[in-house]
């Protein structure tokens, strides 16, 4: 009544190919690691002047095209004048002055 035979194991299946062997310097994930190690890394410097922009607050008051003005001034040695330094000490006497009535 059972026309379907039972199905065997074959010791060697026609177009079944052994499994491969693992290649003798490790396989694909030791090339695949050889491959990445000696690819040179990805590098990003980041300046002094971009670090410290990046710390600014998006929402602050610091106005950045004024800071640079003044460090270009400071580094051109045009930044301190002589009615700066007078601004200045007047409001260090005051101060004082204002400090000596305690």
């Amino acid at each position: 009544m059972n026309d379907i035979p039972p199905i065997k194991a074959a010791a060697s299946p026609v177009g079944m190919r052994p499994p491969a062997k693992p290649d003798e310097t490790g396989g694909e994930e030791a090339r695949q690691a050889r491959t990445t190690a000696s690819a040179p890394a990805d590098r990003v410097d980041i300046s002094e002047m971009g670090q410290l922009l990046s710390t600014l607050d998006v929402g602050s008051d610091i106005r950045i095209d004024k800071v640079m003005e003044i460090r270009e001034a400071i580094a051109n040695g045009t930044y301190i004048t002589e009615a700066k330094i007078n601004y200045t000490v007047s409001r260090l006497m005051e101060e004082l002055k204002a400090t000596e009535g305690i």
